[in-house]
This record gives structure tokens, sequence and C-alpha cells, in this order.
């Protein structure tokens, strides 16, 4: 005869069942303290969320395909450039200016 609850089949059936719920009830709970995050993210705006995270990764990838920093850097700005001159209805100087400095950080990134 098993001594603990949690030692059986059942008992471990149900402590995942705790734990997956606890895990929901957890996650449901965190919206309500990210008011402030969505406060940030209003005041900049998701679209120069978007232009930092994609001047980021297409900088990385430029680099890992065998383009120096440098390079990666330029290419990013030019691309940038070209799709606020020639595909958006507005020119916006500062989603420009996100995109760069998302393609700056993998600059400063170290290898492992």
């Amino acid at each position: 005869m098993e001594r603990f609850w949690f030692n059986s089949k059942l008992g471990e059936n149900m402590f995942k069942k705790i734990l997956i719920l606890t895990m929901l009830l957890i996650s449901l709970c965190t919206s309500c303290f990210a008011s402030s995050l969505h406060d940030i993210q209003d005041n900049i705006g998701t679209d120069k969320f978007a232009h930092f995270g994609m001047g980021y990764v297409i900088s990385n990838e430029l680099q890992h395909a065998g383009m120096s920093k440098l390079e990666a850097v330029a290419t990013v700005a030019f691309l940038a450039y070209a799709k606020e001159k020639w595909v958006d209805d507005t020119f916006s100087k500062s989603d420009i200016g996100a995109t760069v400095l998302g393609g700056v950080i993998p600059l400063y990134k170290k290898e492992f």
C-alpha cells in the first residue's frame, strides 16, 4: 500500500491537474498588472516596436549570412528608408529611426 497520495497514478494525475489549474489562474491574473506596460506601448505606439524588432531581425540575419556589422546596419537603414519612401503613404522619420535602432542592437551582442 502506498503511503502518499502523489505516489499513486491517481494522485499523479490529480497533481498535474492542480498544477495546470494553478498556472492558468496565475496567467489570467497577471494581465491585471500590465496596465503600466500598456501605457508605455500606447505612448510609443505598437508600430515603433514592430519597426525596432524587424530592424533587429534583419541586421542579425544579415550578419549570420556573412555581412559585416557595418554593412548590416547600412542595409537596414537603406531598407527602412526605401520602405518609408516607396511603400508607406506618409514618410515617417521616427519609423526609420526605430528600425535603425533595432538594427544597431546586434552590434553589441556576445557570441558564445
